[in-house]
């Protein structure tokens, strides 16, 4: 079981910093707000995961809305368990081999627990298994559990993913919750730089499920990701 916070994810250091700020520190997540005013984002809270039944019929209504205030367009993805790595796979397509968005997500979840079987720190010193709520000393044998379940299809992915992932792919992660709403949590990519990629998600906190956010910003990312959506949906 994963120690999570009020936002849906786990619990892990928050600051507080201008949506504009690419001064990331990798292995913490911050908020970037609008409000002066410090949210405490930490308070523990207990969820499994595995009690959330799938189901294709999510209601994105709340996450569209929170989306648009701050110009973004919500892109639902399939709710079957794989959400969160269905919504990633879409923005780093390029950074994966397989052919077909499916596939690369299958690829994606099973590259990240590799990644977490050979890396047992997060680039700024913490155990990614410090993240699980248990006693210490039953941390490896929960750890070594929680690897072999996340292998598993249909397994649903947290924050402790969240933050593999951005390790892994060296990318910013802006996670944008019903939680809370004026807010986007965000994993910095190991080593961030002004030029660094960064991956946009929503999260519908009273169905743990994600979603994948396209900026209205006009970039040229923006534009070549529109045009890979729309190929895809094309010839799928």
């Amino acid at each position: 079981m994963v120690n999570t916070n009020n936002s849906g994810l786990t619990a892990g250091s928050h600051q507080m910093v201008n949506t504009n700020n690419s001064g990331l520190t990798a292995g913490s997540n911050l908020l970037a707000t609008n409000n002066k005013h410090m949210l405490d984002v930490n308070k523990p809270r207990s969820t499994l995961l595995s009690q959330i039944p799938v189901t294709n019929n999510i209601d994105i209504t709340s996450i569209k809305q929170i989306a648009e205030r701050k110009k973004f367009t919500v892109k639902n993805v399939q709710a079957d368990g794989n959400c969160l790595f269905h919504a990633v796979a879409y923005q780093i397509c390029f950074m994966l081999i397989s052919k077909h968005i499916l596939e690369k997500s299958k690829e994606l979840r099973q590259k990240i627990v590799d990644f977490l079987k050979n890396n047992v720190k997060t680039p700024n010193g913490e155990k990614y298994s410090s993240f699980l709520s248990c006693n210490e000393n039953e941390r490896l044998d929960e750890w070594t559990k929680y690897l072999d379940g996340m292998c598993k299809q249909g397994e649903y992915g947290d924050e402790i993913i969240v933050r593999a992932i951005s390790h892994c792919f060296n990318v910013n992660i802006w996670v944008l919750s019903t939680r809370t709403p004026n807010d986007f949590i965000i994993y910095p990519a190991a080593s961030s730089t002004d030029t660094s990629k960064t991956v946009y998600l929503g999260f519908i906190h009273e169905s743990l499920h994600y979603v994948r956010l396209l900026s209205q910003e006009g970039t040229v990312y923006s534009f070549i990701y529109s045009l890979y959506n729309y190929l895809y949906s094309f010839y799928n």
